[in-house]
């Protein structure tokens, strides 16, 4: 059911809630860590990764990706501008608890205000789809579970080659983009795979 998007107070309210949680949070868990057991590569943004995606989803269930304005999405690009001009000098300015509580502001500051600023570019500059982009589109969860394969495969296959990394980067990504979604037009073109792809 569609939904005004929330207003400039619950924006700021959420912001301000995010910052400090993440600033709390990374007293426990510090920038850097790594938990082997659980396989999470950046375990002091927990906060971030589970309040977007939350929010994310009420998002969609409220229709406020599509009531966002466009004078919204200007504001969330001007405020990452800002508060990037003020809270990164800070934070490389400083050390200890000024230097993290201008790091967890900055990025929470700067990740709504981007969200927000591109969620709205996207939806009225960039929201038609070609036939590329549709073949693109249909393969793309096939392309999620079959890249891996691919990528170890191609890795693997490459890991003589006797050159730099972002070399061997640059030759398996030029191979493996076409790969992925060639491979994953032939499995859709299965039967029934359709459905469930």
């Amino acid at each position: 059911m569609p939904q005004g998007a929330p207003g400039l107070a619950a924006i700021a309210g959420y912001t301000l809630a995010l910052a400090a949680s993440t600033f709390l949070w990374r007293l426990v868990v510090p920038t850097g860590l790594y938990v082997p057991v659980l396989g999470l590569p950046t375990p002091s943004h927990l906060p971030q990764y589970v309040s977007m995606f939350v929010l994310g989803t009420l998002a969609f269930r409220h229709g406020w990706f599509d009531a966002l304005s466009r004078r919204a999405g200007r504001l969330g690009f001007a405020v990452a501008a800002a508060c990037s001009l003020v809270l990164l000098p800070v934070r490389f300015a400083t050390q200890g608890v000024p230097s993290e509580l201008a790091a967890a502001t900055w990025e929470a500051v700067f990740a709504v205000g981007i969200t927000i600023g591109l969620l709205v570019t996207f939806r009225e500059r960039l929201n038609r789809q070609g036939p590329r982009g549709r073949f693109l589109s249909d393969q793309a969860y096939t392309v999620y579970f079959i890249h891996p394969v691919v990528l170890v495969g191609l890795s693997y296959a490459f890991s003589a080659l006797h050159a730099a990394a972002i070399v061997k980067f640059a030759v398996v990504a030029v191979l493996a983009l076409p790969l992925c979604w060639g491979l994953a037009y032939l499995v859709r073109s299965l039967p029934g795979a359709k459905r469930v792809l």
